[in-house]
């Protein structure tokens, strides 16, 4: 038997035979979403999307791993930008489309935003929902009582006046909005918003 040098027998085997022994020999990651109650409409679409295998474990690094096995419940704008940087690494067109229905049993959509990272900011969702339902805060401080605690239907009144105030779209992006809020606003409107993740190509 001849002996080969490392690279000739590197240069036998094709990249499906190493993706598959790299998928073989690399351990799967543990995750346990238990801990995951009241998620937000990102990080529900993340966990399903792990769960169906939307996402691939192997697009998963090891911070996307411990956040899926931690209790956080919410995704900001900025994570949602770093995940799906990494996922793409290995599932280029992954990304996340938040949707705006009706809430009837047909579920039209209004509206849709699709965000591939690594940049991702909620403002435009935002600035839409308020100039669709014509949101002010006195309508805020009125409908929404109802359903929210008082300092919770005060910040998100102080906040549709902060954004409005602003004058440029620099100055109204600069304003960190979470989905949470942007999800009590469609809500009391009487909508829904939706996310998911998915590869679109």
């Amino acid at each position: 038997m001849t002996n080969i040098s490392l690279e000739d027998a590197k240069a036998l085997v094709s990249p499906e035979s190493i993706s598959k022994l790299k998928s073989i020999v690399t351990p799967k990651p543990i995750i346990n979403m238990e801990a995951k109650v009241n998620n937000d409409i990102v990080m529900a679409a993340l966990c399903n999307a792990v769960n169906n295998g939307v996402i691939k474990m192997s697009s998963l690094d090891e911070r996307l791993v411990k956040l899926l096995n931690s209790s956080t419940n919410t995704l900001s704008a900025v994570k949602l930008g770093n995940i799906l940087t990494q996922i793409r690494k290995s599932q280029p067109s992954m990304c996340c489309v938040i949707s705006l229905k009706t809430s009837g049993m047909s579920s039209d959509i209004i509206e849709e935003w699709t965000f591939t990272g690594p940049e991702v900011h909620f403002n435009k969702i935002f600035e839409y929902v308020i100039d669709r339902f014509d949101i002010t805060p006195s309508l805020i401080r009125t409908k929404m009582t109802e359903m929210l605690k008082t300092t919770i239907v005060n910040n998100v009144a102080q906040l549709v006046a902060k954004y409005n105030s602003l004058e440029t779209d620099e100055e109204k992006k600069e304003l960190s909005i979470s989905i949470s809020t942007i999800t009590r606003l469609v809500n009391m409107s009487g909508y829904l918003l939706f996310a998911e993740f998915k590869d679109v190509m």
